[in-house]
This record gives C-alpha cells, sequence and structure tokens, in this order.
C-alpha cells in the first residue's frame, strides 16, 4: 500500500511541475507578499523622515524670532515667503504657511492672546503629519513660555497643570514591531491557501476535464488511497512552499531599517519551528477544501474562480484577528481561526498555552478529515466522475 501510495504522490508532483500554471500559483503570492513587506517598512521609513525634517513657510517671522529660533532648533528649515499665503497655498506653491500678524510682539509682551495661523489645505493627505508636526512643536514652545511666566512670578507651573496623566506603557519592543509586522502571519496564511491552488484545481478539475480521472479510478486502488496520495501530494507541496517563505523571512527582516524606526524586532528560530507546527492542521484543511471545490467544477478555469473567492475567507479572519485584537475565548474553537489567533501570538512572543494548541490544532485537524472523507464520498458518486 504504501508503494501505491508513493506511485500516487510521484505522478501528481510530477505532473504539477510539468504544469507551468500550477508553478505561478507556488510563488506567486509569497513573493508578492516579500516584496509588500520590504516596500511597507520602506514608505514608513520615507515618511516618518520627511514628516520630521521639513520646510516651513513662514510670513512675519522678524515679528516671533524666538519661536522661530525654536523650530530651527527642532530641526524644522524656516523660508520666508511673501505674497498671498491662501493663494500660494491655493497654487500648490506651498504645502503650507506659518503666518506671524505684526502686531503678535505687542500681544506677546501684554500677555494678550496672541494668535497665529497656519494655513494648509485639509484635503491634500500627504501634508497632514507636517502639519501635526508644526502645531506639537508651537504648543511645547507655548507650554514652555508659559511656565517660564509663571516661575518668574513665583508661581508654580503646577498651579496652570494640577492633573498629570504619566503613561505607563507595557508594551515591549517585539509587540510594537509586531504591529507593523502583523503582515507576516496574513502572509503565512494566505501562502498556506494558495500555494498549491494549481496542483489541486489539476489534480481533479484537470483530470475531469482531460478525461483522465475515469482511467485513474478504474485501477485496483482504493478511492480512499488514491484520495490520500492526491491529498498528500498538495500538501507537500504546500508545506515546502510555507517553509522556503519561512526561511525568507527570517532572513528579509534583519535586512529591514527599523533602527531608524526606533523599533527592534527579531524572527527566531523558535517562531519558525511553532509557527510550522501550528500551520499544519491549516495545511492539510485548505488542501482538502481545495480538492472537494475542485471537484464539481467542470474545468480548470472554473475551479480556479471557486477557489480564488474562497481564499477570501481565511483573510477576512486573518484581519479579523488583527484588527479586533482577539486573545482568547471561543474563537480557538473555529476552524482555520484558532491557528491564527496562535500565529500571530507567536510573533508577538505569546504562543499560547498548551490548551489553546490542543483545541485549535484538533478542531482544524478534524475538520480536515470530514471535508476529506466527504470527498472520498464524491468520487464514488458516478456523476462526479463522469461529468
Amino acid at each position: 500500500m504504501i508503494r501505491v501510495l508513493g506511485s500516487i504522490v510521484r505522478k501528481e508532483l510530477k505532473d504539477g511541475l510539468r504544469d507551468k500554471r500550477a508553478l505561478v500559483t507556488w510563488f506567486f503570492m509569497p513573493l508578492f507578499f516579500l516584496a509588500l513587506m520590504y516596500g511597507m517598512v520602506l514608505f514608513i521609513l520615507s515618511v516618518q523622515e520627511k514628516s520630521q525634517a521639513f520646510k516651513l513657510s513662514v510670513q512675519g517671522a522678524e515679528y516671533a524670532a524666538p519661536l522661530v529660533s525654536w523650530l530651527r532648533e527642532e530641526g524644522v528649515t524656516v523660508v520666508e515667503v511673501e505674497g498671498d499665503p491662501v493663494a500660494l497655498v491655493n497654487n500648490l506653491e506651498e504645502e503650507f504657511v506659518l503666518v506671524i500678524a505684526g502686531d503678535f510682539p505687542g500681544k506677546f509682551a501684554n500677555f494678550d492672546d496672541a494668535t497665529l495661523e497656519l494655513i494648509f489645505d485639509r484635503s491634500r493627505n500627504s501634508i497632514q503629519g507636517k502639519v501635526n508636526r508644526v502645531k506639537y512643536l508651537i504648543r511645547q514652545w507655548s507650554g514652555r513660555i508659559g511656565s517660564l511666566r509663571l516661575i518668574a512670578r513665583g508661581v508654580s507651573p503646577r498651579v496652570a497643570n494640577p492633573v498629570t496623566v504619566v503613561d505607563v506603557d507595557v508594551a515591549n519592543d517585539q509587540k510594537l514591531a509586531s504591529r507593523m509586522f502583523a503582515l507576516i502571519p496574513i502572509m503565512l496564511v494566505m501562502t498556506i491557501f494558495t500555494a498549491s491552488i494549481g496542483l489541486s484545481v489539476d489534480m481533479m478539475a484537470g483530470e475531469r476535464e482531460k478525461h483522465s480521472l475515469e482511467p485513474l479510478l478504474l485501477n485496483p486502488v482504493s478511492r480512499e488511497l488514491i484520495l490520500l496520495g492526491k491529498w498528500l501530494a498538495a500538501i507537500l507541496c504546500t508545506a515546502v512552499i510555507l517553509l522556503i517563505t519561512s526561511i525568507a523571512i527570517f532572513f528579509l527582516v534583519p535586512t529591514l531599517p527599523l533602527e531608524r524606526l526606533g523599533l527592534q524586532y527579531e524572527v527566531t528560530v523558535l517562531h519558525l519551528v511553532q509557527t510550522t507546527l501550528i500551520s499544519i492542521p491549516l495545511i492539510c484543511l485548505a488542501t482538502a477544501i481545495q480538492l472537494l471545490v475542485s471537484i464539481f467544477a467542470k474545468s480548470f478555469k472554473e475551479a480556479q474562480s471557486y477557489i480564488s473567492l474562497l481564499v477570501m475567507v481565511p483573510m477576512l479572519l486573518a484581519y479579523y484577528v488583527l484588527f479586533a485584537d482577539v486573545t482568547g475565548g471561543w474563537q480557538i474553537w473555529v476552524p482555520i481561526l484558532g491557528p491564527l489567533m496562535l500565529m500571530e501570538g507567536i510573533f508577538v512572543g505569546e504562543p499560547g498555552s498548551v490548551q489553546e494548541w490542543g483545541a485549535a490544532v484538533g478542531v482544524s485537524m478534524a475538520a480536515a478529515l470530514i471535508v476529506a472523507a466527504f470527498l472520498v464520498k464524491q468520487l464514488k458518486r458516478e456523476k462526479i466522475v463522469y461529468g
């Protein structure tokens, strides 16, 4: 039986390697997500650097020399401009303009309400970070001036701020950085559900379309053994692609310029081992579902269309785990969702308890076996075999 099973697996893998359509689906999604992750970090880095070092156009800089000096000390390049500031912003000649009125020195000296006008276009999303930074720096300077005035009159600055909120952040560097790298669990799950699409579709819908499934089933081999061989071929294909993707992540993350973002993040060998273990039931379930969907399709393209829509389910569940901050409860008992929760916890440094692992692995594996049993029944139906 083992020799027959091995022959089926080798046959399906050889057919898959000959199919260029299957080869494209094997590596497209992992390469896409790896490029996306690298590009995302570089994009965030560029946005942060632009928001920290930028040009500030000012009218009337001579009326608020201390403020202008403070802004320059904070790394802001102050440039004086002339003309109508509203027109300059509307014509996109300037991103924003800080207008200091001529009466600012008098009001500032007499402790009146000295106002500044920051003219910008709120509809331009690209400048919102810079605008917020200018506002923050001005508020910070204004607060220091207010404290100095109180101290000069013998009044403690605490009088103006009777209540102080102290931030106590218990998140470590790994947790903070994991929010940025939340794409990793999503990427691994999508790899699991897309890596063997081409192979699974070809083994069922493709063989039905080419009328090669019927001769295969006429061999003196049980339907269960034939299905097991096809299933193992799809599992092996997915596992290899997932392993390659995990190794690529392991070597890619250290090359990212995270120190420029003030972050530290490490993907360890333990992370990869734990992720591989929790991925086993997901691989079994994903490949079983792909084979089941493919057997109901009349052609390769039809099956591929169905499975492409089906891939949206794990993606939506992955985003649910990411944005809902799911930490436990009934979700751990839901197939796909439970392993997803554990996978996210692995990269945060909280891999979960033994009970949670047992529940997630057991339920997802049981779901895979149920799908496989239903698939065997379908292989015994003449309507399925003969179309």
